[in-house]
């Protein structure tokens, strides 16, 4: 095999790897649901997806959205971003107090009885959310693929075996799930702990950068940082918002049993949505970073042919999904959650579009385009919220459907006149050239070519 084949097969072997890991972690997510909607009542369901969909919207709080913030940094300054490790990591400290402030008032406002018990389970959980994200881009900053497709799985495999064994000793209340999740949460937070105090340490192993070279520059500040990472922070929250953040609004709004029924429909798109996830998040994030500060015409050549491929893989996606859905969710879920099924049908058109965003969105990752792309989420993430009052309290479900898609739609809009508008050296309208596109392709290949040579 020449260099060039085995180059290009180590790298499909990587995605495959991390591919593979996601929808393991996301199938083995998807059983843990699963257990939890066949043993537990609706209310109850719907009341454990409502809080875990509050920790993932405080999440990148916690994080401090430092795992974007290092992928910026490294791939424009390379080994000298270092200097930003140490301040990076104080400020992850003091937005993960802020998050668990947060979580506390929400848990005392919200909750009935257990209060204080309620607080400590998610508490553990929500930092653990945002500590394991940390270690998932070191891991990637590394190209130490197979390591992070482990890493993807320790959590869901934790909480597949504590449910388990909740379950199986006759445990059936909001409480009992939570104390399973918080214990694997605890045991995550500690291996995280351990990986980041050696990224603070300058024990990584950077990919793509060259030999080791020491830096004289001197380390940001606090104010620098938060600066910084403010757009990333604010990039994830919004996009929360207008995707988990429905669950907890149905909840508010309708009830933990309509809760649990609109929870199904969104984990059978949340698994359809991990093909783009995995792609522009877990494998291309650091690169692109990297191709936009040092080799423009391979950044150009991968958006056009991301939303040519995106489109046609999503436009797959959704024709599965309105085939398989009506035997599939009363299948798995039980015949209750039948209802859940007109929900997908609603929601079915989001997913191509949703898949062509995640390549436009990508055009945003440069520091100077970074707070136009959290603009137009905070505003898709507005009218989310503002169509979710509206249409769920006079329509019911299928409102909130009805919002999820008119929100993900004006997002891709957005997305593609601010890369028309702003993005330099991008046509948007070369993507459906398809002598444009074999070009790309072809740059793409030969790219590959000269780095091995």
């Amino acid at each position: 095999m020449s260099t060039p084949q085995a180059s290009q097969g180590k790298s499909l072997g990587r995605l495959v790897v991390l591919a593979g890991s996601t929808v393991g972690s996301a199938g083995l997510g998807f059983l843990v649901q699963f257990a939890l909607a066949r043993a537990l009542d609706m209310a109850e369901f719907g009341h454990v997806a409502a809080l875990l969909a509050i920790v993932n919207i405080l999440a990148p709080l916690t994080s401090c959205g430092v795992g974007w913030l290092w992928f910026q940094v490294y791939g424009s300054e390379g080994w000298s971003a270092h200097r930003w490790m140490s301040v990076s990591l104080r400020a992850v400290g003091l937005s993960s107090t802020a998050a668990v402030v947060l979580m506390v008032v929400y848990v005392s406002t919200t909750e009935r009885q257990s209060t204080a018990s309620i607080c400590v389970e998610m508490v553990v959980i929500l930092l653990a959310q945002g500590l394991t994200e940390l270690t998932a881009s070191r891991l990637q900053l590394e190209e130490r693929f197979g390591l992070l497709a482990a890493w993807q799985l320790l959590i869901p495999t934790g909480r597949v075996i504590a449910v388990t064994v909740v379950l199986a000793i006759g445990y059936r209340s909001l409480a009992d799930v939570l104390v399973a999740y918080a214990i694997v949460a605890g045991i995550s937070c500690a291996v995280s702990i351990v990986s980041l105090e050696q990224v603070r340490r300058g024990r990584i192993r950077l990919a793509g950068h060259g030999a080791v070279a020491k830096t004289a520059r001197p380390a940001p500040g606090l104010r620098e940082v938060f600066a910084t990472s403010a757009p990333f922070i604010l990039m994830t929250t919004f996009y929360l918002v207008y995707s988990q953040g429905i669950v907890a609004i149905v909840e508010r709004l309708l009830g933990p049993d309509d809760a649990a029924t609109y929870n199904v429909a969104f984990l059978v798109l949340s698994a359809v949505f991990l093909a783009p996830s995995v792609i522009y998040t877990k494998f291309l994030v650091s690169k692109i970073f990297r191709w936009w500060a040092q080799d423009r015409p391979m950044f150009v050549a991968t958006l056009h042919v991301g939303v040519a491929t995106q489109f046609v893989l999503g436009i797959i996606s959704m024709v599965i999904v309105l085939i398989a859905a009506p035997v599939v969710v009363p299948l798995l879920f039980g015949a209750r959650y039948a209802t859940a099924v007109p929900l997908i049908m609603v929601l079915a058109p989001a997913i191509p579009i949703r898949f062509v965003q995640h390549s436009y969105a990508s055009a945003f990752y440069s520091p100077q385009h970074m707070w136009r792309k959290v603009s137009y989420m905070g505003i898709a993430a507005a009218l989310s919220l503002c169509l979710n009052v509206v249409l769920t309290a006079r329509i019911g479900l299928t409102g909130a459907a009805l919002s999820a898609v008119v929100a993900e739609l004006s997002l891709l809009l957005l997305f593609f006149w601010g890369t028309a508008r702003h993005i330099d050296g991008v046509d948007v309208w070369a993507t459906f050239n398809l002598r444009v596109l074999r070009q790309s392709v072809g740059y793409i290949r030969a790219a590959r070519e000269r780095v091995l040579t």
